[in-house]
Parts: structure tokens; C-alpha cells; sequence
């Protein structure tokens, strides 16, 4: 008399089921990639700076002027002869928390650097060290834990 109805879809809770699974692999994936474009932004960051500061350098040496370079708790400062000054504002992730600001001379023609010392970038994983040698103008940067 009675005819059994199959059921031709899914029921309410299987779909739930399905759809929190969905999302916690969502989650998993996605939680690395922020700690690696934060890695990439810093990587990024510096490479740019280093390209500035050998720019900077360069422009001392063929302008014949002195150029400076400025470390300061919201962005570094690059100014040479002629030019207008160049900003860079610093990653989110890092800051220069030092009680005053940075200032490094390039002498003309030579493009040596009127001091050494150490400016310390502070990041969330890492903290950074530029350590400008005295003499030709040389410097690195360290990565410290």
C-alpha cells in the first residue's frame, strides 16, 4: 500500500559535515601563506633598501656632492644633490625603535661613509642588524632570532 520514498539528496547535516571540513582545510592552508608573504615583504624590503643605498652611494660619487641617508621611527631617507628625496616607509612587520634618528653622510667622489655604526630593525620573528663598515662605503645586513 505504502511506497518507501527514496531520499535523492543530501540531509542538512551531511552537508554541514562536509562544509566544516571544507572550511578547516581551508583554514589550514591558509594560516602558513600570511607567515610567508610577511617572510617575502621583509626579503623584498631589503633588497630594495640595499639597491637604494648603493644608488645613494653612486650619486655621491658622480654628482661630487654629498648624499645622506636617515633612519627614522616611520621611514628611511635617502637625499643626493640634484634629486628629490626618496622615502621608503618600513614593512608593518618592522620597526626602528631607536631613542634618535640615523644619520649617515656619503663623502663626494669617494662614496665612503662618514661612520660605522649598527641600526637594529625589529620584526615580529626576527630582528634585523645594518652594519655600516667604516671606510668604503660598505655595509650588510645581519638576520638575527
Amino acid at each position: 500500500m505504502f511506497k518507501k520514498v527514496k531520499p535523492n539528496g543530501f540531509s542538512l547535516i551531511e552537508i554541514l559535515f562536509v562544509l566544516t571540513i571544507f572550511m578547516l582545510l581551508i583554514r589550514i592552508t591558509l594560516f602558513p601563506i600570511g607567515k610567508l608573504l610577511d617572510n617575502q615583504q621583509e626579503r623584498n624590503f631589503f633588497r630594495e633598501l640595499q639597491t637604494t643605498i648603493y644608488t645613494v652611494q653612486m650619486a655621491a660619487i658622480t654628482s661630487n656632492e654629498n648624499s645622506t641617508l636617515s633612519f627614522t621611527s616611520e621611514s628611511i631617507t635617502m637625499k643626493s644633490a640634484n634629486q628629490q628625496p626618496i622615502h621608503m616607509n618600513y614593512p608593518k612587520n618592522l620597526h626602528f625603535k631607536e631613542a634618535q634618528d640615523e644619520t649617515f653622510k656619503f663623502h663626494a667622489s669617494t662614496g665612503h661613509i662618514n661612520k660605522f655604526k649598527t641600526v637594529t630593525l625589529y620584526g615580529k620573528g626576527y630582528d634585523y642588524q645594518i652594519i655600516f663598515q667604516i671606510g668604503k662605503g660598505r655595509f650588510r645586513i645581519a638576520k638575527q632570532n
